[in-house]
């Protein structure tokens, strides 16, 4: 009545209930996935491009937090980001903001964007912000 599975079939059943018993295949397969959506949405242009200025507008616009301090560390973090890094898209951005300062500064980003978060060097940061302290041009 059934014929013997051929090959193939024995291997993509065999394959299939590894990544039913492997969460961590499961993992590398989901993070491939979304490799390649992220792939196609930047070849697509389908993202979000703003220049260095328009992050730091927005940054500050968005923050929860007014003082002075904050605006300039903000400042320096995302001018570190556009120096350190060739942004692609804005979650790139809002990941970075949220993983560096938290939800008491940018409660309103969504932790999905966290995927797409990049380091700056701490010490460009702080260099970038004590000139931006020493420059003294913020008003609140």
């Amino acid at each position: 009545m059934f014929s013997d599975p051929d090959p193939v079939e024995k291997i993509a059943v065999a394959l299939f209930w590894k990544l039913v018993k492997d969460e961590n295949l499961r993992k590398q397969i989901y993070q491939a996935g979304l490799g390649c959506f992220d792939f196609i949405q930047v070849a697509t242009n389908n993202v979000n491009l703003r220049s260095p200025e328009e992050d730091i507008k927005i940054a500050l616009r968005t923050c929860i937090r007014n003082d002075t301090d904050s605006k300039a560390r903000i400042t320096a973090f995302v001018t570190g980001l556009h120096l350190q890094h060739k942004i692609q898209r804005g979650a790139q951005v809002g990941g970075s903001l949220l993983r560096r300062f938290g939800k008491s500064y940018f409660p309103h980003i969504n932790d999905r964007e966290l995927r797409f978060a990049l380091d700056v060097d701490s010490e460009l940061e702080n260099y970038l912000y004590n000139q931006i302290i020493a420059q003294n041009s913020w008003s609140q």
